[in-house]
């Protein structure tokens, strides 16, 4: 039992135990609204159970989530990694324009009935102006749709190198905030917080594995943070990247999610496919028709020059000679002027299946449907991820975050503590000036 003056010290242990609870539950009700604060707890224990000491507090406690954190790090990577595929997948969505009167598709039919009007009146001027005009736009379609996609690949590698430029900035902020949490002689509850939001950013970019609680960070197996140390990550181009000096190396291959994922997608795959179908249809049209117009005759008599001429879907055009001489277009099959058979075997083209069992407009047809369905699958997943987060944010928030209503039963619980300390303080020392005065 405590004597008559260590009653007044138990007393006032009871007012600094109380104000540290006071101030912990003001600290929480202040930072109700802070994105990543974890509650916070004044931790009470007895100073000596069997002398009646009083009490002291032990520590104030960070409340975790504990196993809600490898599962917050997926749902943000998943969220990283469509949402950075749905932007250019839209963009090359965009690209074709498609369903318009100016996308491909229109301008393949506009093209074809061009030389169904030419076989129908084959000596005249005005439909051979009339195909050479829709010739150039579809080359110009599938130039300028072939062009804005190949641009995308700049623009991703760009945000690639920015992705990689934000990460490696975050890893080497959890190892500071590393340093200062190992050298803190107090629960450094605030940095703490500091850390998570920083490794929550981080697996938006990449997949990381997160160990005794962000001491160490790896990206398929390879640390980017240890203790207080970051290493750089690099990305390799393709296949399995090469170790830097200084760095730590991934393949694109390892991504399993992360903003980086999602955009390596697009510049190793994504765009590369489309573009090579944009390929594949420019190379079969300029084939097709250039073997058709040498098969037949100008208006001079003359085997037709080429109608398109480069080496793929970038460099298609007409040919400069029938643009100056539209009359050395090949309408007839016979060498007559009259005869405009070989303009309807190019209008056939139509329905030939130039590209194994498919038309053009086929396979324009399923480019660009394949393309809105990369977008709309993006778009569910994206939708189910941000859902799946938002699950995880509640029930975070539930073991994590800050009830004002108990925050206010803590402050009134602890306020009344307070109280009863204080008045228990001025009766012992109102016992002990009535016993110094009985003795004195």
């Amino acid at each position: 039992m405590p004597s008559t003056f260590g009653a007044i010290n138990v007393g006032l242990s009871g007012l600094q135990t109380q104000r540290s609870v006071l101030d912990t539950a003001g600290h929480n009700v202040t930072n109700v609204n802070t994105p990543g604060y974890h509650r916070q707890q004044a931790v009470l224990a007895s100073v000596d159970a069997l002398e009646g000491a009083g009490a002291r507090v032990e520590l104030v406690s960070r409340v975790q989530e504990g196993f809600l954190a490898p599962q917050y790090y997926g749902a943000q990577g998943s969220i990283g990694q469509q949402d950075a595929s749905l932007g250019y997948l839209q963009q090359v969505q965009a690209a074709f324009g498609e369903p318009s009167e100016t996308g491909l598709a229109n301008a393949l039919d506009q093209f074809f009935n061009s030389f169904q009007e030419l076989s129908a009146q084959p000596t005249s001027t005005g439909a051979r102006a009339q195909v050479i005009a829709k010739s150039g736009d579809v080359a110009s379609r599938i130039q300028d749709a072939y062009g804005t996609i190949r641009g995308l690949t700049k623009d991703v590698q760009t945000d690639i190198g920015g992705a990689l430029d934000s990460f490696n900035k975050m890893a080497s902020q959890v190892a500071e905030l590393n340093q200062a949490i190992m050298g803190s002689g107090d629960q450094p509850n605030d940095l703490l917080d500091k850390r998570d939001g920083l490794l929550k950013d981080m697996a938006s970019i990449a997949p990381i594995t997160v160990k005794e609680g962000g001491l160490l960070v790896t990206v398929a197996g390879r640390a980017v943070v240890q203790g207080d140390k970051a290493t750089k990550l690099v990305l390799g181009a393709s296949g399995t990247a090469t170790p830097t000096e200084g760095a730590v190396a991934v393949a694109p291959g390892e991504l399993s999610g992360g903003k980086l994922a999602g955009l390596v997608a697009q510049r190793d795959q994504v765009i590369p496919q489309v573009l090579a179908q944009m390929d594949g249809l420019a190379n079969a049209l300029r084939t097709a028709a250039n073997s058709l117009q040498a098969s037949g005759f100008g208006m001079d008599g003359t085997a037709g020059p080429a109608l398109f001429t480069g080496t793929g879907a970038l460099d298609l055009q007409v040919n400069a000679e029938l643009v100056k001489d539209p009359s050395r277009l090949a309408a007839s099959a016979t060498g007559s002027r009259g005869d405009g058979s070989n303009a309807l075997k190019m209008a056939d083209l139509r329905d030939a299946k130039l590209l194994g069992t498919q038309t053009l407009g086929d396979a324009y047809g399923g480019l660009v449907a394949d393309q809105g369905s990369r977008v709309e699958v993006a778009q569910s997943t994206l939708a189910q991820s941000t859902l799946k987060l938002k699950q995880i944010d509640n029930e975070s928030s539930s073991l994590t975050g800050v009830s004002l209503d108990e925050e206010a039963a803590t402050i009134m619980q602890s306020q009344q503590a307070f109280n009863a300390s204080a008045k228990f303080i001025s009766v012992s020392d109102a016992m002990l000036s009535s016993l110094l005065a009985m003795i004195g």
